[in-house]
């Protein structure tokens, strides 16, 4: 049975008897419903386990995709001699997640989970395949924009499973409050409700199992019915506005602000973004950014959390790569070990986090400390990466206490949005709040990233212009923006020259990162904190 949008997605029960193992009450099921029926059925014949294993093998190829991506843009865009527009990369990549993860939950609910997550598997793997074969950067931008098509439905798929699962897991029979921290799971095993808590936890990931790998039987009539209520005019919007945006943002930090095509975007994206708020608060059927959730007074900060601290993260170790492999001649496979470190600092403090709040029912000075450390972090790679202070260790330490600090606060702000939610609002949580929600922590690395990458540029053309020489120096300032093979063929007064330009460039970005992430900082005392059950 697939859920309406405004009903919850996990109804409440009094007693196990009372509902079936998926939360349908025996009121609920369809007419003609038997037991028999589920083990006639042959989808769900299959091992609850071995779903659950694809579902997190989909989300593991995901992360690893943004982890090689994320080690090795430098290189790639130093390889098409298009180094000063590495940038889009990312950009490209974060574009078209931005236009589509939102609209996820709703296809989902017109397809079934199903085809939807078999459709973001198909798509990401033909984009990882289109950018292996890409021999241009203009074709290589296309094709991490089609990965970040099918990343944004797998990330889409497993955030609105877990945001569902939370709840189940922690519920209290006797009052029906939860608990909703996903890291309580390694808690409650540990607890001497052991076995009360697996079979929950067995019983959740049937849930997940049918919600996800059950097909949603709509005759042709309620097809068309919901498809209209798609939005796709506001994606759409959305997804040129920001573009226009990215375009003059880059035209005018890599040719200058005062360039036609520059002030044409900007004006551009300025009409399309209000023509966005149109769309969604006027005209819209079913926003995916309706005016209620986005301005409401208690999810407003969790949003600015989510906005601000996603874009520090992507911009630190993006230039963090870029600092590593031209400034210190760091290959991709020694820059992705650098990573390391930083990955395991925010794996682990993501666990903590969920064990701290599980522990206290308190979320609002986790969240403060937590972006206050992810800033001291960033503080002291920026200082660790200065020309005469380098200290590897220091850098890498720098980028650990950022994840450790980041992963935890927006653990905070998750475990912040389904508290205020509340299980009265369920469905409405999992649909309009958690599209909001993923809008948030899409567009704010997109536009985050494209204001340090014109920082970055505009420092760097000051710095090689007011150092270098000679009559070639626009040759040589074209040249060092697009290759890295040419800084390397370079003699050893102008590399120098040359990276230290490059220096100057991510330390700005790094500082830049800094006051970003205190954006975060100030938004947490806003947050409203709810009481949660222990």
């Amino acid at each position: 049975m697939v859920a309406e949008e405004e009903r919850p997605l996990l109804q409440e029960t009094e007693h196990d008897a009372e509902t079936g193992s998926f939360g349908e009450r025996d009121d609920q099921r369809p007419e003609g419903w038997s037991e028999t029926d589920r083990e006639r059925d042959p989808e769900v014949k299959v091992p609850v386990h071995v779903v659950m294993l694809a579902v997190q093998l989909a989300a593991m190829l995901v992360a690893i995709d943004d982890a090689i991506a994320t080690a090795t843009h430098a290189h790639v865009s130093g390889y098409f001699h298009h180094l000063e527009n590495t940038s889009w990369i990312a950009a490209g990549y974060m574009l078209t997640l931005t236009g589509f993860q939102p609209l996820c939950g709703k296809l989902c609910d017109i397809f079934g989970r199903k085809a939807c997550m078999v459709f973001a598997l198909l798509v990401f793997g033909l984009g990882c395949l289109l950018c292996a074969l890409a021999n241009s950067m203009v074709m290589f931008v296309a094709a991490r924009s089609i990965v970040g098509i099918g990343s944004g439905g797998i990330a889409m798929q497993v955030l609105l499973s877990l945001s569902q699962l939370m709840w189940f897991l922690c519920v209290n029979e006797e009052r029906g409050t939860a608990l909703p921290v996903p890291s309580t799971q390694l808690a409650k095993r540990l607890d001497r409700h052991l076995v009360g808590c697996s079979r929950k936890l067995w019983d959740g990931d049937a849930m997940i199992f049918a919600t996800v790998f059950k097909d949603a039987k709509s005759r042709p009539s309620d097809f068309r019915t919901k498809l209209s209520h798609v939005d796709v005019g506001g994606a759409v919007v959305l997804v040129f506005a920001v573009f226009t945006l990215l375009l003059g943002l880059d035209r005018g930090g890599n040719v200058a602000w005062m360039d036609r095509l520059t002030i044409s975007c900007l004006a551009a994206f300025l009409v399309l973004i209000v023509a966005f708020g149109v769309i969604e608060w006027r005209l819209a059927r079913e926003p995916f950014a309706p005016k209620d959730i986005v301005l409401d007074g208690g999810l407003l900060p969790i949003f600015a959390i989510e906005f601000f601290s996603n874009g520090a993260m992507l911009v630190v170790p993006f230039y963090a790569v870029l600092y590593l492999q031209i400034v210190r001649n760091f290959s991709p496979t020694q820059v992705g070990l650098t990573l390391v470190m930083a990955v395991a600092g925010g794996a682990v403090s993501s666990v903590i986090a969920g064990l701290i709040i599980q522990a206290t029912g308190k979320y609002r000075v986790l969240s403060l400390c937590s972006f206050l450390l992810a800033a001291c972090g960033i503080a002291i790679a920026a200082s660790a990466s200065v020309p005469w202070l380098f200290s590897f260790v220091g850098f890498s330490a720098g980028l650990a206490i950022l994840n450790a600090g980041g992963f935890a606060g927006i653990t905070t702000s998750v475990v912040a949005l389904v508290a205020n939610a509340g299980p009265e609002k369920q469905a409405v949580a999992t649909a309009g709040k958690t599209a909001v929600m993923a809008l948030a922590r899409t567009l704010g690395p997109s536009i985050i990233l494209s204001i340090a990458t014109t920082l970055f540029q505009t420092i760097l053309r000051m710095r090689l212009r007011e150092q270098l020489s000679g009559d070639n120096v626009d040759t040589i300032i074209a040249r060092a923006r697009k290759s890295l093979d040419y800084i390397k063929e370079l003699d050893p007064a102008t590399r120098a020259i040359v990276m230290r330009s490059y220096n100057d460039g991510s330390q700005v970005v790094m500082w830049f990162s800094v006051v970003i992430i205190l954006a975060a900082v100030a938004a947490t005392p806003f947050l409203r904190e709810k009481s949660l059950s222990r």
